[in-house]
């Protein structure tokens, strides 16, 4: 997902894409949604984004209404991967990634 989510261009896009590889999940959202957040290993290159969540988004277009995947970064660094459903309930899973199309 997060190699889908780099996939764009975009100002810092390719020391994030460096980043993937040295990326770990350390904790998941409380509310019991798919959202992660990440840690990335110190050696890893800093990115300079001008802001968070990153202009790169995909949609889910296999549920009504679409949902969408948002990457989030902080001091340069991948930071979190949410999942926003905008139904009445928390989706428990991610979706497939071939279901991921850039928003």
């Amino acid at each position: 997902m997060l190699e889908k989510l780099l996939s764009a261009d975009f100002a810092g896009a390719q020391q994030l894409r460096e980043q993937v590889d040295a990326t770990v999940v350390v904790g998941r959202c409380d509310c019991g949604c798919p959202t992660i957040d990440l840690s990335v290993a110190a050696g890893a290159p800093l990115a300079d984004v001008a802001r968070s969540p990153v202009p790169s988004e995909l949609r889910d277009t296999s549920v009504d209404p679409p949902s969408d995947v948002i990457l989030f970064v902080k001091d340069g660094y991948l930071q979190s991967l949410e999942y926003v459903s905008y139904t009445t309930g928390q989706p428990l899973d991610w979706p497939d990634v071939g279901a991921l199309q850039p928003a």
